[in-house]
């Protein structure tokens, strides 16, 4: 006994964003979330880096940072206005970044905001690699 067409249930687009890549429904709806905020508060295109950070997997996959959070403040500070801009509209914040530079969240802890800022930093760095930057540059301004 098969359902008529009209009663059929259809995937709503997150249903099958979450579905065919695995993703769990948290981090779907966090991902919504992301793509939700760029687009009411803007969305940055004169680099890639908002795209990338929007792309970043969820936690992070790496946590470099947590053992570098002063570095992470000097390449933060040292971002071009543009990069930056992106920083800020991602919820990125030079005074956060000074403050865990001193006093650092737990390693791999700190909860939602401390993953956002892991989520940045890998962006800068994948920003790096598809720029084609050497390895061996991207590995010394990062941490390895």
């Amino acid at each position: 006994a098969g359902l008529e067409p009209s009663r059929l249930l259809r995937a709503t687009t997150l249903g099958v964003a979450t579905s065919r890549p695995t993703l769990q429904l948290t981090t779907a709806l966090a991902v919504l979330a992301d793509l939700r905020h760029a687009r009411a508060h803007g969305f940055a295109v004169d680099s890639d880096l908002h795209l990338l950070f929007l792309l970043t997997p969820r936690p992070p996959p790496i946590q470099t940072v947590d053992q570098f959070w002063q570095r992470f403040q000097r390449i933060f500070d040292g971002l071009p206005a543009g990069l930056r801009r992106v920083g800020t509209l991602v919820g990125i914040s030079a005074e956060r970044l000074r403050h865990w530079a001193h006093h650092p969240p737990p390693f791999g802890g700190g909860g939602a905001e401390a993953e956002r800022y892991r989520r940045f930093f890998a962006a800068l760095v994948l920003l790096d690699v598809i720029e084609e930057k050497k390895v061996a540059t991207v590995a010394s301004e990062y941490g390895q």
